[in-house]
């Protein structure tokens, strides 16, 4: 039972490895669009990598 989840939880793993890269070229498409937005933009780009990089760091710490 705790290998089948641990499988589970190596499959959802992997996919968000493939998911946020994505995410990322989307947003540096859309910033590139847009470029007359750039401070904002950048002030919003800042404000999404944190809160990726809190997601992800308090997610790796509860499965360990």
């Amino acid at each position: 039972m705790i290998l089948i989840n641990f499988k589970k939880e190596m499959r959802m793993r992997s996919t968000y490895k493939n998911v946020v890269p994505l995410l990322l070229i989307l947003i540096a498409i859309v910033y590139d669009e847009l470029e007359e937005y750039s401070v904002f933009l950048n002030i919003a780009g800042g404000v999404l990598v944190v809160l990726f990089v809190v997601l992800f760091s308090e997610k790796s710490s509860k499965s360990k």
